[in-house]
Protein backbone atom coordinates (compact mmCIF):
# COMPACT_ATOMS: atom_id res chain seq x y z
CA UNK A 1 0.00 0.00 0.00
CA UNK A 2 1.34 3.58 -0.84
CA UNK A 3 2.20 6.39 1.49
CA UNK A 4 -1.06 8.40 -0.03
CA UNK A 5 -3.65 5.42 0.65
CA UNK A 6 -1.80 4.89 4.46
CA UNK A 7 -2.54 8.56 4.54
CA UNK A 8 -6.02 8.46 3.68
CA UNK A 9 -6.57 5.79 6.31
CA UNK A 10 -4.97 7.65 8.93
CA UNK A 11 -7.39 10.80 7.93
CA UNK A 12 -10.51 8.58 7.84
CA UNK A 13 -9.82 6.27 11.07
CA UNK A 14 -9.05 9.88 13.04
CA UNK A 15 -13.10 11.10 11.49
CA UNK A 16 -14.08 7.56 12.81
CA UNK A 17 -13.01 7.31 16.39
CA UNK A 18 -13.79 11.02 16.81
CA UNK A 19 -17.21 10.26 15.36
CA UNK A 20 -17.59 6.94 17.73
CA UNK A 21 -16.38 9.03 21.11
CA UNK A 22 -18.24 11.95 20.52
CA UNK A 23 -20.88 9.99 19.91
CA UNK A 24 -20.45 7.66 23.39
CA UNK A 25 -20.23 11.01 25.28
CA UNK A 26 -23.35 12.59 24.06
CA UNK A 27 -25.30 9.27 25.19
CA UNK A 28 -23.37 9.32 28.68
CA UNK A 29 -24.17 12.93 28.92
CA UNK A 30 -27.91 11.99 28.49
CA UNK A 31 -27.57 9.19 30.61
CA UNK A 32 -25.92 11.07 33.53
CA UNK A 33 -28.61 14.42 32.73
CA UNK A 34 -31.45 11.40 33.35
CA UNK A 35 -30.38 10.45 37.09
CA UNK A 36 -32.33 11.38 40.18
CA UNK A 37 -29.75 13.50 41.80
CA UNK A 38 -29.17 17.06 42.74
CA UNK A 39 -27.38 19.08 39.74
CA UNK A 40 -23.71 18.99 41.38
CA UNK A 41 -23.94 15.26 41.72
CA UNK A 42 -24.54 15.38 37.74
CA UNK A 43 -22.25 18.21 37.20
CA UNK A 44 -19.19 15.81 39.17
CA UNK A 45 -20.34 12.97 36.54
CA UNK A 46 -20.46 14.95 33.26
CA UNK A 47 -16.67 16.28 34.20
CA UNK A 48 -15.65 13.05 35.39
CA UNK A 49 -16.84 11.32 32.29
CA UNK A 50 -15.45 14.64 29.65
CA UNK A 51 -11.87 14.37 31.13
CA UNK A 52 -12.19 10.41 30.99
CA UNK A 53 -13.84 10.10 27.31
CA UNK A 54 -11.69 12.90 25.74
CA UNK A 55 -8.34 12.16 27.81
CA UNK A 56 -8.41 8.54 25.83
CA UNK A 57 -9.16 10.04 22.85
CA UNK A 58 -6.20 12.30 22.98
CA UNK A 59 -4.33 9.39 24.16
CA UNK A 60 -5.52 7.36 20.80
CA UNK A 61 -4.72 10.43 18.87
CA UNK A 62 -1.12 10.82 19.65
CA UNK A 63 -0.47 7.31 19.08
CA UNK A 64 -2.15 7.39 15.83
CA UNK A 65 -0.05 11.09 14.79
CA UNK A 66 2.69 8.90 16.03
CA UNK A 67 1.99 6.72 13.40
CA UNK A 68 1.61 8.93 11.07
CA UNK A 69 5.06 10.92 11.07
CA UNK A 70 6.92 7.45 11.53
CA UNK A 71 5.36 6.85 7.68
CA UNK A 72 6.49 10.64 6.85
CA UNK A 73 9.88 9.82 7.51
CA UNK A 74 10.08 6.71 6.03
Amino acid sequence: MDTKAKKNIILWSKRAITLLFVGVWLAIIIKIAGLEADFNQQATYCIFSTMIIFGVLIAIYQFIEGYEKDLDEN
